[in-house]
């Protein structure tokens, strides 16, 4: 049907895609591309892989179709081979509370109302056809994101012709995540849990998904896999062979790693299910690469093991996902330190790589959604970093070559040889990474690279190799270097970030120039300036002047390849004032110094001072360097922890200060967690708390009847000696529900206040009263 589509223009009409699901796929996906004349010249012109769990994937978390199908060109120059779109089914519509901000709408991505394609986050389905369209016009293939474990959470909106109970699994909280049957029969933050096992939903699916990969799609990532039951548990469910023969070449199933999960047979099964493969996401290997990040290491151990015992071409692989960002497990990790441990991870070839694209000017040393753009806009432009690129140019260049991975000199840099042993090093190469603790003289490293001289991508600087050594080359810190020889064309696509038209935001007049290598570098202004530069120049637009306008800055040099290179780059001249200082103050700081006795008190507010007073100042950075003796937070609270020492850092546009704190003393643990909640809500006898510690079980629906704590509140104290986080919701006992408009409320302290639908930390609204039985005064009669 494929081919008589392509050769014959037959129409794929509504009663095709009606089809029973044991009929025939409505598209080979992979003979639709990889089989397709047009399709393997644009991929070879961009050098991506033949097979996608050979290649870098892209995820462009919250991109419109449009915005995707704007930078398609951009996506294909940067060498990822296929791209990861969020779900494309109708959505609960968010848009009127948050409108435009990604933070309120991400989740409800996740919210299916129907099994209609297209919604108000991403597009139209006309808008997704043509992006497939372009994607494939440029040898790019195309992964959704497929939610088919569940609906949304509120049944009114799901559409009528789903509104069948028979259709979902009870409504009964999941209470144990290592529990097989509770896991995958039970629902999921409160979100309608399709009942796999009814063979109408199944059917319904697989007609659903077989439409999108009729539509264009070329493989699919499941969300929330491992909730939903292989085809021997529980009753013998047919769901995943019904869903899965949809025409699509590689599938993956997002399968977190707890305890009897079963991940190898569900690799197993995506990989069998599939046309070209697939697999399961590796997340403990994952969290080794966090765990790095968080060491500012690179040695070799946190790489080598992929901790799941699934064959390595059935996982994919990540540094953050869009779950850990937005559970704010990665959201302090700069983007230099993302770059460095993806960049290593992807070099190694050895299974398909994630690349998860944040919001735009979010976060590491940024907020965590700053809201700079909107919903639908393209994110931080780290997915096109020279590092990021160069990695994988190097990884499609070096598909099919052996492995050798080592550290150079520390733990510090690492390096990431493929080579053949072949006399020829133009097949060979290595990726060098390094961390901000230094950079490193390749001299004398041993290396199985062939003889010859290799140049990196970025930077353009070479090593040499003779006789098994590095004779000569250095790396520099926080680097990213590919030495090696590219099969395709390398000039640097955009040194510009990625949303510098939008008019909203007012950046620095001096900007620094990158050549990324060109030759013969030169720029010109719409303002008039003009001048040769090197990399790293910084040039002044605007002047003197100030305010509102738009300065062009137009880049032009000789590519590697020998090709004139232009490019054009638009910023908005706002009137900036430099900090000059910045200044510690709070009660207890005298000369620089902060005394704190955990006996009396275990936290302070600081304030940051910075002069002069108009300053344009974004954000103020505040960091402790032994978060074990107290910790900061971004508004400068400090929380003790521990007798010891410790440098509160305050950074503000690039100026710092800095205090010494002392601690001393020990804190008295408390025991539980004390929740105070309004009693008029439900009422003083009938107000029920439902609450997990930590990502322990959640206690079972309704939860536990709170008690009057006094005028206004009841409360209930949970029993956390660790002072883990608690994670609650509230109800009547009779269905009604109070769970923070579905995010449930969370916070970590001894006692925690809702109150006007927000938690607050530390802030019982209860004293106890002791009445005064008798008073006396004492030292008898006296005269004056």
């Amino acid at each position: 049907m494929a081919a008589a589509t392509l050769f014959g223009g037959l129409s794929v009409t509504a009663a095709t895609t009606a089809e029973s699901a044991s009929a025939a796929p409505l598209r080979d996906s992979y003979s639709d591309t990889v089989g397709n004349a047009a399709f393997e010249a644009a991929r070879n012109k961009y050098g991506l892989t033949k097979d996608m769990r050979d290649g870098a994937t892209l995820h462009t978390f919250m991109w419109s179709f449009q915005t995707i199908k704007e930078h398609m060109e951009e996506i294909a120059q940067s060498g990822y081979t296929s791209i990861q779109i969020n779900n494309v089914s109708a959505v609960k519509d968010n848009s009127e509370l948050g409108k435009g901000n990604w933070y309120l709408n991400w989740y409800y991505i996740y919210q299916p109302i129907n099994t209609t394609i297209g919604n108000y986050i991403l597009g139209s389905e006309d808008e997704f056809k043509e992006m497939c369209n372009i994607a494939h016009q440029y040898g790019v293939r195309v992964i959704v994101d497929a939610v088919a474990n569940h609906f949304t959470s509120d049944w009114e909106v799901i559409d009528p012709s789903w509104q069948n109970k028979e259709y979902f699994h009870p409504q009964a909280p999941i209470n144990d995540y290592n529990d097989r049957e509770d896991c995958t029969q039970h629902t999921l933050s409160g979100l309608w849990d399709l009942n796999t096992q009814n063979g109408e939903v199944a059917q319904r699916m697989a007609e659903f998904y077989r439409k999108v990969v009729a539509d264009g799609a070329d493989g699919f990532r499941y969300d929330a896999a491992k909730h939903i039951e292989l085809t021997n548990e529980f009753g013998g469910s047919q769901y995943w062979n019904t869903i899965l023969p949809n025409g699509a070449q590689y599938q993956y199933g997002e399968v977190l790693q707890d305890k009897n999960v079963r991940e190898t047979d569900y690799a197993a099964m995506f990989n069998d299910s599939s046309i070209n493969g697939g697999g399961v996401t590796a997340s403990d290997y994952g969290q080794e690469m966090r765990n790095s990040m968080n060491d500012r290491s690179v040695n070799t151990r946190f790489f080598t093991d992929f901790r799941l015992n699934a064959p390595v071409n059935q996982l994919v692989t990540w540094i953050e996902s869009h779950d850990n960002y937005c559970d704010r497990q990665s959201e302090k990790f700069t983007e230099d330190q993302v770059r460095t441990a993806w960049a290593t991870m992807n070099a190694r070839g050895k299974a398909m790589t994630l690349f998860f694209n944040r919001p735009y000017a979010s976060g590491g040393t940024q907020e965590w959604f700053s809201e700079k753009s909107k919903i639908g806009d393209v994110g931080s432009d780290d997915w096109k970093q020279p590092g990021v690129v160069a990695s994988n140019h190097f990884r499609n260049a070096m598909v099919g070559n052996d492995e050798n991975i080592q550290n150079c000199g520390g733990d510090h840099c690492v390096m990431v040889e493929r080579y053949k042993s072949d006399g020829n090093a133009s097949n060979d190469g290595v990726l060098v990474a390094t961390t901000d603790r230094g950079g490193q003289n390749l001299a004398g490293m041993s290396t199985k690279l062939d003889n010859g001289t290799y140049t990196d991508e970025v930077s353009g600087s070479t090593i040499t190799v003779s006789g098994g050594k590095i004779t000569s080359g250095a790396v520099e810190a926080n680097t990213v270097a590919a030495f090696y020889t590219p099969k395709v064309d390398t000039t640097p696509i955009s040194s510009a970030e990625a949303m510098p038209n939008k008019g909203d935001f007012e950046d620095t007049k001096n900007i620094t120039l990158r050549s990324f290598n060109m030759a013969n570098a030169t720029y010109t202004t719409s303002e008039g300036a003009s001048g040769s530069f090197k990399d790293g120049d910084i040039i002044t637009i605007g002047g003197s002047s100030a305010g509102g306008a738009n300065v062009t800055v137009t880049v032009t040099g000789t590519g590697n390849n020998g090709k004139t290179i232009n490019r054009m780059y638009t910023y908005h001249k706002g009137a900036q004032i430099q900090v000059e200082s910045v200044s510690i103050s709070g009660a207890g700081v005298t000369n620089g110094r902060l005394n704190m006795d955990l006996n009396s008190t275990t936290s302070t507010q600081l304030t940051a001072t910075v002069t002069p007073a108009d300053a344009t100042v974004r954000s103020i950075n505040w960091t402790s360097s032994d978060p074990s003796v107290a910790t900061v937070s971004s508004d400068g609270l400090i929380r003790g922890k521990k007798a010891g020492t410790t440098t509160i850092t305050a950074t503000a546009s690039g100026v710092s200060a800095s205090i010494t704190v002392t601690v001393t003393g020990e804190i008295v643990t408390p025991q539980g967690t004390t929740v105070y909640y309004p009693s008029k809500n439900f009422g003083a006898n009938s107000t029920y708390i439902h609450y997990r510690v930590g990502t322990g079980a959640w206690t079972t629906a309704p939860g536990v009847k709170m008690e009057e704590a006094c005028d206004g509140y009841v409360s209930f104290t949970i029993e956390n000696p660790d002072q883990d986080t608690v994670e609650i919701a509230f109800n009547n006992g009779s269905g009604t529900w109070d769970n923070n408009g579905e995010k449930n409320y969370k916070g970590t302290g001894e006692s925690l206040l809702v109150k006007n639908g927000m938690l607050t930390i530390d802030s019982a609204p209860c004293v106890t009263v002791v009445p005064v039985s008798s008073v006396t005064i004492s030292g008898g009669d006296v005269s004056l």
